[in-house]
């Protein structure tokens, strides 16, 4: 991503910080200016983004979902019960994952702050070291080309940290609604959570379990759900690229259509 692209023209920067003045020292942009070029997703309601889809995504979206379908919650259930008896031959993180499933998936008033990441956070996390656990992030972030630590460099940049409590609030009211396009929408919210970034690392893992038990409470489930974030990992690079294109180009047909592709070839 070059500086360059970053304009008052360009759609989700966050235009309250008066103007895009920018400072460098060594390329680097100096902090107190890193704030004027983050980005902040669109919160529009969800049918206000499908309505802009092409009809071969959703009904793309629709065949692989009529896939997923259970008719009884109670065979998800049974499912999950049956993968954690297996514990001895899953890895620590699966078994996690199961028991976040199982706790939440009926929680009616489900917070994500108190019900997931404060309880789970620390548990789930596999990368280095990181300041906060089970908060949301305090700094400002951007998300680097692999090896490279050059602000110029970064794919995206997410919301500032001041932003996150209102941003995960409005996030909360579109995850709790019901879906008639539970798939679609559980991809949409997903690229909402990573995109807002709300926590300093692990924002990854906890948008598929939160896109899990989306879908769980509206009867959809696939074991492989449970490997979904180490299965798109593998491809961060396209990933990222995928949502760089929504908020330069608003194009969510693309990264709907790389993320049904990759699910497919799992179920």
């Amino acid at each position: 991503m070059e500086l360059s692209r970053f304009n008052s023209n360009s759609p989700g920067i966050l235009n309250e910080y008066n103007a895009f003045k920018y400072s460098f020292e060594n390329g680097t942009m100096k902090k107190q200016y890193f704030k004027t070029t983050c980005f902040t997703p669109e919160y529009l309601y969800l049918d206000k983004i499908r309505i802009n889809l092409n009809a071969e995504t959703i009904n793309n979206t629709i065949t692989i979902e009529s896939k997923l379908i259970v008719n009884d919650i109670q065979q998800i259930i049974s499912s999950l019960e049956s993968l954690q008896s297996q514990s001895k031959e899953m890895n620590s993180q699966n078994i996690n994952y199961i028991k976040i499933l199982l706790e939440n998936y009926e929680k009616e008033n489900f917070n994500v702050l108190n019900d997931l990441i404060k309880p789970w956070h620390s548990k789930i996390h596999t990368g280095g070291l990181i300041s906060i656990f089970g908060d949301y992030r305090k700094e400002c972030v951007w998300i680097k080309v692999k090896d490279n630590s050059d602000f110029n460099t970064a794919r995206f940049i997410p919301a500032p940290p001041e932003q996150i409590p209102e941003l995960m609030n409005n996030w909360s009211i579109l995850f709790k609604s019901k879906s008639e396009y539970p798939l679609l929408d559980a991809l949409l919210l997903f690229y909402q959570f990573v995109t807002i970034h709300p926590l300093e690392d692990d924002n990854g893992k906890h948008g598929w379990l939160l896109f899990s038990i989306f879908l769980i409470r509206h009867r959809i489930f696939h074991s492989s759900f449970l490997q979904m974030y180490e299965y798109f990992k593998k491809d961060e690079s396209n990933f990222y690229e995928k949502i760089e294109n929504i908020q330069f180009d608003k194009n969510f047909d693309d990264f709907i259509s790389y993320c049904l592709k990759r699910i497919l070839s799992q179920i």
